[in-house]
């Protein structure tokens, strides 16, 4: 009984011990947010990052998910107007189909005098749904005829689930929706076309005083780009301002079935980011998680250039062409997104084609770049040519040009006068040695007649 006793005594302190170390380890679990190398857990409902110089992708949840976008609309329809008018400072009345005094606005008056530069700054900073239908329609002609230019483009860039209605985004239908990927399809579209990556940085905006309205003066809805007010709580329970060192832009979004949407792009030392975050439950989740993954990526990973944009590659033969050897670039050059935990060479190799064929046009591979993406797979680069390469002579079938020909001419006519000389020479000591045996012939007949007569 008493060694019973003392049993149970040790299985309880043992269990104490033990319940004791497991709730040390649950206190230390739970003070831990993520691993150096692991991403933080994001609050809205559809999440994608990448790398906007390699188009690596750092991140994603829900990226496919179908969604409606709501304002975050207004970076396809800034880009539009930026592609197809000339003159920004182009004087637009507002027509009276164009007045929208729902959701943000700028409460535009019918015959309202204002330029598009004005008209595209307001649209992209203050998100005024009144702007963006005026805009379609001075481009367009009509609200829908800008609709389908903007489907269309989508189209054409690869963002094959997005659909638009209208210019603003400002509808609770289905029908206009995108997703989270394709919104960064439309953003790396959007930044090619001059002019968009001023009007998306600009913190504020200030318009003078038109016909029909006294000066206005917005702050961007995108807190990213001047807000130090310390109003997030991040996901460590500190407390920070919006404001991100290196940001960018893009485009705030907000509507009922949307919830709070954000594209956000931030640089730092070459290394360019964009976040999208769709359907988040208040304004400042979008913030919150395109903060939390702005650190994180930035804390471990980094863009390198490997090979820079036009880098001259070699030279490649040309079969049958002239000339019989032609340089070759890789003009895209060669950026990866190095993940600083893991040691790599960022070693590339220069492969060139053995035989290329002439006639050759500008433009086309002849070789390519072989290196290690970021997912540790291989990948592959073009090598091209600057100039058109037409047919050359026969000889250049055998990779022979003109100079190496004339050389071998040359040579082929030496050979041919020594081998005709040493055939003179060669006939010459024949013809030689036979009249030698003639004589020698001759000499002995002679001699033998005489022995014969003395006899």
């Amino acid at each position: 009984m008493e060694r019973c006793k003392k049993t149970a005594k040790h299985h309880s302190i043992t269990a104490a011990l033990l319940a004791v170390l497991l709730m040390l380890l649950s206190g230390m679990q739970t003070g831990v947010v993520f691993a150096a190398s692991e991403p933080p857990s994001t609050q809205c409902d559809a999440v994608y990052m990448y790398d906007q110089n390699t188009g690596e992708v750092l991140y994603e949840k829900n990226a496919d998910k179908t969604m409606t976008p709501a304002s975050t609309t207004k970076i396809m329809t800034a880009a539009l107007v930026l592609e197809n008018v000339d003159d920004l400072d182009a004087v637009v009345t507002v027509p009276g189909e164009a007045v929208f005094w729902i959701g943000s606005h700028m409460a535009l008056k019918t015959g309202e005098q204002l330029t598009v530069r004005q008209l595209l700054s307001a649209l992209m900073v203050c998100s005024a749904n009144d702007a963006a239908r005026v805009l379609a329609i001075y481009v367009a002609g009509s609200q829908d005829a800008f609709v389908d230019m903007m489907n269309a483009k989508a189209q054409e860039i690869g963002a094959y689930h997005t659909h638009y209605l209208n210019p603003n985004g400002y509808t609770e239908s289905w029908d206009h929706c995108t997703t989270a990927r394709d919104l960064g399809i439309i953003v790396d579209y959007a930044f090619t076309v001059d002019g968009f990556a001023d009007l998306v940085s600009l913190p504020s905006v200030s318009i003078p005083a038109t016909n029909k309205s006294e000066a206005r003066y917005y702050r961007n809805t995108n807190l990213l780009l001047w807000d130090t007010r310390p109003s997030l709580t991040m996901y460590d329970g500190s407390a920070r301002a919006p404001k991100y060192d290196g940001a960018f832009g893009v485009k705030t979004g907000m509507m009922g079935r949307a919830g709070h949407c954000l594209v956000a792009g931030a640089e730092r030392d070459g290394t360019r980011l964009i976040v999208v975050c769709l359907k988040g439950s208040n304004g400042d989740d979008r913030f919150e998680d395109s903060i939390a993954l702005f650190d994180w990526a930035f804390a471990n990973y980094e863009t390198r250039q490997l090979v820079q944009p036009g880098m001259e590659c070699g030279t490649v033969k040309v079969r049958g062409g002239d000339p019989m050897e032609v340089q070759a670039y890789c003009e895209d050059g060669v950026a990866v997104t190095r993940d600083l935990s893991i040691e790599g060479s960022n070693q590339f190799e220069i492969v060139p084609y053995t035989t290329v064929e002439a006639p050759l046009k500008a433009g086309d591979k002849v070789g390519y770049i072989r290196y290690t993406a970021t997912n540790g797979e291989q990948a592959k680069v073009p090598l091209t040519v600057r100039e058109d390469v037409p047919e050359g002579g026969f000889w250049t079938k055998y990779f022979i040009t003109n100079e190496e020909f004339r050389t071998i001419a040359v040579i082929a006519a030496l050979c041919a006068v020594v081998i005709v000389l040493l055939g003179v020479v060669l006939v010459r000591s024949v013809r030689k040695k036979t009249r030698a045996k003639r004589q020698s012939a001759a000499q002995k007949e002679t001699t033998d007649e005489n022995t014969g007569n003395a006899e």
